[in-house]
Order: C-alpha cells, then sequence, then structure tokens
C-alpha cells in the first residue's frame, strides 16, 4: 500500500508513455516507487541527483526510468505530480479547511507558494484557493 498520493500515471501532458522495461530497469523502476512509498517525494529541494543516491543508481539511469520505464515528460513533473495530488487531497478534507494553502504547500515538498501555484494550476486548470472552494461547497 502506497504511502504518496495516487499512481504516478502521466496525463495528457506527461509523454512519452510507458515503453518496454529491461530487467535492470524494472528493479530501478521498483527502487524508484519504493522510495516515493517512504515519502521521498516530500522533500523540499529534492534533486535528481539526491533521488539517484537514495535509489543506489546514476542520475541518468534514474532520468531514464522516469521518462521512459513511468513515461513522465521530465522529473520534475514526476515529484510535482504526487506533491499537487497529495495537495488535492489535503484542499478536499474538510479537516484541514483551516490549513492556509502556504502551509500545505510547504507540506507537500513545494519550497514557494509561486512554483506550487503554477504546478497546482497546470495539472488542475484551477488555483488551489478555487479548487478548495468548489471541492469543499460540494460536500
Amino acid at each position: 500500500m502506497s504511502n504518496w498520493p495516487g499512481e504516478t500515471v502521466p496525463d495528457a501532458t506527461d509523454k512519452p508513455m510507458p515503453q518496454e522495461r529491461s530487467t535492470e530497469q524494472t528493479a530501478l523502476v521498483r527502487r524508484i516507487l519504493e522510495a516515493m512509498d517512504e515519502g521521498v517525494w516530500q522533500v523540499e529541494g529534492l534533486t535528481v541527483g539526491s533521488l539517484a543516491q537514495k535509489v543506489g543508481a546514476p542520475e541518468h539511469q534514474v532520468r531514464k526510468a522516469i521518462n521512459r520505464g513511468l513515461g513522465h515528460r521530465n522529473f520534475a513533473s514526476f515529484i510535482n505530480r504526487a506533491r499537487i495530488d497529495a495537495a488535492i487531497k489535503r484542499l478536499q478534507a474538510p479537516e484541514a479547511s483551516e490549513e492556509t494553502i502556504l502551509q500545505i504547500a510547504f507540506d507537500v515538498g513545494f519550497s514557494s507558494l509561486g512554483p506550487f501555484n503554477r504546478a497546482f494550476r497546470e495539472t488542475t486548470g484551477q488555483s488551489p484557493t478555487d479548487f478548495r472552494k468548489q471541492a469543499l461547497t460540494q460536500m
């Protein structure tokens, strides 16, 4: 069972789609997903280098696994997708309605509000504030 939000299934903007994997790449993808389960996506300032170190593989292989093996366009889109999915869950939760957008952004691993707002709007088509208002009024 995953501790990180949702699957990192690429959406229409995350090309290319996953490709056939070698045995080595399959093992690396598994290690990457295990690191995600452990919450590595929440680390502020996470880099592909630090993820590569955590999973014991060269950076170029981690990039290839994320791009080709998991089908995301790059490392940032892979990590941001997990972070935005976590933020969506928090913004929809009535028990988190008193938390500020900034606090949620920090909690899911963003270092400032601007990049969080841009990534959120790119993923959902709405600002986090508008998304929260709509989600909470539908409950």
